[in-house]
């Protein structure tokens, strides 16, 4: 169920060159992962829009047959709202990340020690982009 206020996606934003130093299969460190704060916002945006479109597959779940349940329709309701949640994530911080100084950057390593998802960090320290759905 698109959503007519829905951010777009900020598809730009979740590209960007690896660093020099870092191999593109690398996975980032504290010493490694000193990130320009505009394109780490931008690359958590996109992210979050690409969970958000995710969900949204998720919506023709609710013609199945167990649509007159009423434990199915709130498990399908709740996945609406876990879309809009994060269409509207994403849409304040592909906002945000214009705002920021341009020459900011943030230590993510401790961060993005915290993401057990290879990929996902991978995305998030730029050393890898969204795959096409």
């Amino acid at each position: 169920m698109p959503h007519p206020s829905a951010a777009p996606q900020p598809a730009a934003a979740a590209t960007a060159a690896v660093p020099a130093d870092m191999p593109a299969t690398a996975v980032p460190t504290a010493a490694t992962a000193a990130i320009p704060a505009p394109e780490l916002l931008g690359r958590l945006g996109a992210e979050l829009a690409d969970l958000a479109a995710t969900v949204e597959r998720l919506h023709v779940l609710a013609g199945a047959p167990a649509a007159s349940d009423p434990a199915y329709v709130q498990a399908v309701q709740s996945l609406d709202a876990v879309e809009q949640t994060l269409r509207n994530l994403a849409g304040f911080l592909a906002a945000l990340a214009p705002a920021m100084p341009a020459g900011q950057t943030l230590d993510a390593g401790p961060a993005l020690a915290t993401v057990t998802l290879a990929d996902l960090a991978a995305r998030l320290a730029g050393n890898a982009t969204l795959p096409n759905p």
